[in-house]
Parts: structure tokens; sequence; C-alpha cells
């Protein structure tokens, strides 16, 4: 599937995902749940590692956790998430290496652009900061900004975007997004979707493709 620049410089709204979408981070997020488990004893083996790999969402996540007989709440979670993130987001973490070419082009044609992630705002600052790509967005939505703490799994997050943008509609708007469960939720309220390849995300590409509009490899 090839995805022309004009295919989507004609757009003037674009919701962007972070990790795995704009920058290269999902390695260490896929860390941090083994990380998390081991400080309380519990060493994962394939199996264990295989079901992090496929969690989406700190709901699953947790589920997980139960599962090994951790008990742990978002809040702990949450905390633990924005320490270590902290450290890899300062030192680690690059923007993909097309992610910039792309802003550029849809910036040069009047796009709108704002990021929608389960990063906290704390970590996302400094990813941002550090990657030079704070100037591209009007805003950042995560999780913490939601009523019910609820991420891209439900609709909630997507709807406070829009209006963001004075109300525009879903069918206005791209989509950006290497996760397939976000992309469930998107595709259903009909924002026009641009799959983003990432290898933490190899063993959903199939779908994901199936759901996107467009597909791109950022590097």
């Amino acid at each position: 599937m090839t995805t022309p620049l004009d295919d989507l410089t004609r757009y003037r709204y674009a919701l962007f995902d972070m990790d795995g979408t704009l920058v290269d981070s999902m390695a260490y997020w896929k860390q941090l749940p083994e990380d998390y488990l081991a400080e309380r004893g519990v060493v994962l083996d394939d199996a264990g590692r295989e079901a992090i790999a496929r969690s989406r969402g700190y709901g699953e996540i947790l589920g997980y956790f139960a599962s090994r007989g951790v008990t742990a709440d978002l809040p702990s979670l949450f905390a633990f998430v924005t320490t270590r993130m902290a450290y890899y987001y300062e030192s680690k973490v690059k923007a993909k290496p097309k992610t910039r070419a792309l802003l550029d082009a849809l910036k040069g044609a009047g796009c709108h652009m704002g990021i929608l992630t389960m990063t906290p705002h704390a970590d996302v600052n400094i990813c941002l900061d550090k990657t030079d790509l704070a100037p591209y967005f009007e805003f950042v939505l995560t999780m913490e900004d939601t009523e019910d703490k609820s991420g891209k799994e439900n609709t909630r997050i997507f709807e406070m975007a829009l209006d963001r943008f004075g109300g525009v509609k879903p069918a206005e708007c791209l989509f950006f997004e290497d996760s397939l469960y976000s992309i469930r939720t998107a595709r259903e309220m009909g924002f026009p979707i641009v799959g983003v390849s990432d290898p933490w995300a190899k063993f959903e590409e199939t779908e994901i493709r199936a759901l996107s509009d467009f597909y791109l490899d950022l590097g």
C-alpha cells in the first residue's frame, strides 16, 4: 500500500500516537512490566514475556499482574512508569528517521496536529523536548486528562481531541497509530487511519494493515 504525501496533506487535522509511532520507544515500554514484576519477586519465562508483549493499555497489564498474584493499582504503576521512562526519554529515545519529514509536510500544508498518548504528561514533555518535536503539536492529551483515566480503548479521549480542534468530525482528521487496539476504536468512530509500522507491533501488522487507509514505515 503506497501513501503519497499528497494523499495525507489534503487533510487539515491529524492526531498522532507518540510511542512506536513518532519515536522508537517501545522496546523500553515493553521492559517496564517485567521490571515491575521482578521488583516484587516474579520472574517471567518466555511465555510471560510473550503475554506482556501482547498486552495493550494499562488495564491488560494490570490484569496480567493479577494473574501472577501481584496486586497493583493504576497510581502505583503510573508512578513507576513515570520515573523509569523519564530516564529513557532523556537519554535513549529518538524520533523515527522519517518522522520529521512527515510532520514538516503536514505542517507546510496547514495541518493542525495533536497527540493522544498513554504516556504521562511529565514524560511526554521530556520526550518532545529532547526530540525537538514539541513545536509541531498544538496539544497533547493523555489518560490523565480523561475523567475516568481511560485511554484509547475508549472514545472519550478522541472526542476531547476533536473538541480541541474546534469540533471537527472524525472523517476530517487523520489518526496515526502503531497499535491495533486504538486503531479499532478510531476506525469505529470514522477516522481515516494511518497505520505506522513498528517492530513491536509486528504480531498484529496484518490486522493493522486491513483497518488502515494508509500505511507508513517511518524507519
